[in-house]
């Protein structure tokens, strides 16, 4: 229900903003090619929840801005804020994009002299941005914690890319073929369309407040978006996460220049086939949406158990191990395991399983840099797993901060060394994988009896 209430107020938002139903329907055609829509954006998770009342903000933040009786924009008004309290509480991305989205148009109002929706989008973003402030400082002071891996990774990524050295991003090679071509397709194409979309917002719409601002963020939006996505080692990830949001000033944007195209004399005179055209790069854009989305294509449909996959690793031992760790060793210990257990010990197991654990898996020894990063993260236990040593990751990488990508399995020594190390203690053994305390070489913290 609240998947279909975010993409009903987006329509009704176009509706508002565009005042025609034309263009806004096309803009939602444009809006299903964005990659995590079926997908992640369908799942029942908080994300979802926080869309409906993004959406919702929107809506009632053009309403309060646009009707002519003032009690009606005061009552809109009041809604809207509402939406915004909802947002910050629901979901914490939703509300930071929901903030600059709201910024962005009182910015762009402010340009284009309409003064009433500046002061007015400008008063939202400001309670918008004081209440995801306080909500922060009450509930989560440790944010950067969160995400200074990714912000971090990110610009190493970018920074090798511009200087000529390799990015890290995980190779597209590996995908169907028929894929890589059609999400090449994609990008060049919207890319052209946001060009000439562009154009028309600032030919025909340059005294409009909404218009504007959707050109502003998408042409922005975009360069990022293409820069994430092509020069970041998780970028397939994280531009489809980021297209939920980007794709609203997009889908605005590419429904500008779809219009322009289908209402020129060459579409007059060829009818049908500019018809034809037309529905055939909307049916393309979608299948690109579904085809390049998240879940990347290796975890979209069931099937064998594939090494440090997330989702694909997820089989009834992965489950039994989890819950193994629960039982027997209780909740929270700091455990060093690959991308294939990680997120079932949090799930099953209620454990703290660490992402920067590569070193553990780096050498035939037990190094000074294995000492110190046990050391640094209070390390408990480690997990081995003999696949790792028979298979490359369809991932890209076994683990969250692998920086170089493997192109041979896992050495068998770097994780039968566990075995030879002084008082290091196998206490799991499935035969496939093997879970070692470290704690008795007495620089981490002891478990409690």
């Amino acid at each position: 229900v609240a998947h279909l209430l975010y993409i009903l107020f987006l329509y009704l938002a176009f509706v508002v903003a565009i005042r025609s139903h034309r263009i806004a329907g096309i803009a939602m055609l444009v809006y299903f090619s964005a990659p995590s829509l079926t997908s992640f954006n369908s799942m029942f998770i908080y994300e979802t929840l926080g869309l409906a009342f993004l959406g919702m903000c929107i809506v009632a933040g053009l309403r309060a801005a646009t009707e002519k009786s003032p009690t009606t924009r005061r009552r809109w008004f009041i809604v809207a804020v509402l939406c915004i309290f909802a947002t910050v509480i629901t979901h914490h991305v939703t509300s930071y994009m929901l903030t600059g989205f709201l910024i962005l148009v009182a910015i762009a109002s402010a340009l284009t002299g309409s003064r009433n929706t500046a002061r007015r989008f400008g008063a939202l973003a400001a309670i918008s941005f004081l209440s995801v402030a306080g909500w922060i400082a009450i509930t989560w002071p440790n944010i950067w914690n969160y995400f200074s891996p990714t912000v971090v990774g990110m610009a190493d990524s970018l920074k090798n890319l511009t200087s000529g050295a390799s990015s890290g991003a995980v190779s597209t090679s590996s995908s169907p073929i028929a894929n890589l071509a059609l999400e090449i397709s994609a990008l060049l194409g919207l890319t052209v369309l946001i060009t000439l979309g562009s154009w028309q917002a600032w030919k025909r719409h340059r005294r409009h407040p909404w218009i504007i601002g959707m050109m502003i963020g998408a042409t922005v939006g975009w360069i990022i978006f293409l820069g994430i996505r092509v020069g970041t080692s998780d970028g397939q990830e994280l531009a489809g996460r980021s297209a939920t949001y980007l794709y609203i000033p997009v889908s605005v944007i590419v429904a500008l220049a779809m219009t322009k195209f289908v209402n020129s004399g060459m579409a007059r005179r060829w009818g049908a086939a500019v018809t034809g055209l037309f529905v055939a790069v909307i049916v393309a854009l979608s299948v690109d949406g579904l085809a390049n989305g998240w879940p990347p294509y290796w975890e979209r449909l069931p099937g064998p158990h594939k090494v440090a996959s997330f989702e694909a690793s997820v089989d009834p031992q992965e489950e039994n191990i989890a819950a193994w760790t629960y039982a027997q060793l209780g909740p929270g210990n700091v455990i060093a395991a690959d991308q294939g257990l990680y997120p079932l010990l949090i799930a099953y197991g209620h454990q703290n399983p660490q992402q920067q654990v590569t070193v553990f898996y780096s050498d035939a020894t037990w190094s000074p840099a294995d000492f110190g990063a046990a050391n640094s993260l209070n390390m408990q236990y480690v997990e081995t797993d003999t696949r790792l040593t028979q298979a490359l990751p369809p991932a890209g990488n076994y683990f969250t901060d692998q920086k170089s990508l493997p192109k041979t399995p896992l050495a068998a020594a770097y994780i039968t060394k566990y075995e030879h190390i002084a008082g290091v203690a196998r206490v799991y053994d499935d035969g496939t994988v093997n879970f070692y305390s470290i704690q008795a070489q007495g620089y981490v913290a002891q478990s409690k009896p």
